[in-house]
């Protein structure tokens, strides 16, 4: 037998692989997700403060990141 996940604990998995994304995905992903943040669920709010975060991580350890 397999393992059957629901949705959420998909998007759980698929956000813990975003340091392996590129930058340019994740800087589409929180303007995308910052255009009508008042529509956004909760788990895209939390995807999109994990993509802020990154981004920051990445800045900070010297990735251009613009």
């Amino acid at each position: 037998m397999g393992l059957v996940y629901n949705g959420q604990q998909q998007r759980n998995e698929q956000m813990k692989n975003l340091n392996r994304r590129p930058s340019w995905e994740l800087r589409n992903m929180v303007k995308a997700l910052s255009m009508h943040s008042w529509s956004n669920t909760v788990a895209e709010d939390q995807r999109l403060k994990e993509a802020k975060e990154e981004l920051t991580r990445r800045n900070r350890e010297g990735f251009a990141v613009k």
